[in-house]
């Protein structure tokens, strides 16, 4: 799940949990982002079927959630939170699909070459799961306790709290081969330390005031921790095929 470099021809973890589980480093990241690619992509589902009840002139009803006609009394929270879980459930499907990819070609994608978008990836992991986080609680605050009388709404809240601890466990793995020390180092260098007061001033009040101010002063804090990785996650995702030509004739077409 981590990687330390000591050559370029010479890597090793940085902790000794090689197959711990039976599985090498590169073997976890392969089988976790398929986990997290599979189970964004049933919950991504559910949020798409949130949308049609939207509409009136389509009639469409979730069997085992409340009717439709309730939830467009309150449209305008509902509609902000599936469009943000849905843009975010794109983002980390879209990362968990490359990095699959790249593990599965290792001559196109060298694993330091790979390391900027890992980083990515993990801190976009902990961003995704604080959001969904946020969402699941302001959600959840119009259901209240009849949410967990209606079977659509038991299993989907069943299925978020399973996801959110398999999640969490992914990320508690990659802390402790990453290093503990290192991950404070990161956070808590002097010139981060403005984005991370937004990152996890954002997180409390997602917690305790509002989710749509925390996750914006969140989304703020992740820009400036990670602005510097942007350019060579650009380059990289430049020489993806289907990705790459069209991400080339965008910036081209930027700069012109």
């Amino acid at each position: 799940m981590g990687w330390k470099l000591r050559k370029r021809d010479d890597v090793e973890p940085i902790l000794p949990l090689k197959k711990c589980f039976c599985f090498d480093n590169r073997m976890g990241t392969f089988v976790g982002c398929i986990i997290i690619t599979i189970t964004a992509l049933v919950e991504a589902i559910t949020v798409f079927l949130d949308w049609l009840t939207y509409d009136e002139n389509l009639k469409f009803e979730i069997h085992g959630a409340f009717r439709s006609f309730w939830k467009r009394l309150f449209w305008k929270g509902f509609a902000i939170c599936d469009g943000i879980m849905t843009l975010s459930h794109v983002i980390i499907i879209a990362l968990c699909i490359f990095t699959i990819v790249a593990i599965l070609r290792p001559n196109k994608f060298k694993i330091y070459d790979l390391l900027p978008t890992l980083r990515v990836l993990y801190v976009t992991m902990i961003l995704y799961i604080l959001i969904e986080l946020g969402i699941s609680c302001y959600v959840f605050s119009w259901y209240g306790l009849a949410g967990w009388r209606l079977p659509f709404l038991v299993w989907r809240n069943m299925f978020y709290l399973i996801r959110f601890f398999c999640n969490v466990l992914f990320l508690s793995g990659i802390c402790f081969v990453i290093g503990l020390e290192r991950t404070f180092h990161f956070f808590f260098k002097l010139e981060k330390l403005k984005g991370t007061a937004f990152f996890f001033g954002g997180i409390l009040i997602v917690l305790f005031v509002s989710p749509i101010l925390g996750m914006l002063l969140e989304f703020y804090g992740f820009f400036v921790l990670f602005s510097g990785f942007f350019p060579v996650v650009l380059n990289f995702m430049s020489r993806v095929p289907v990705i790459g030509p069209f991400l080339c004739q965008l910036l081209a077409w930027e700069s012109a």
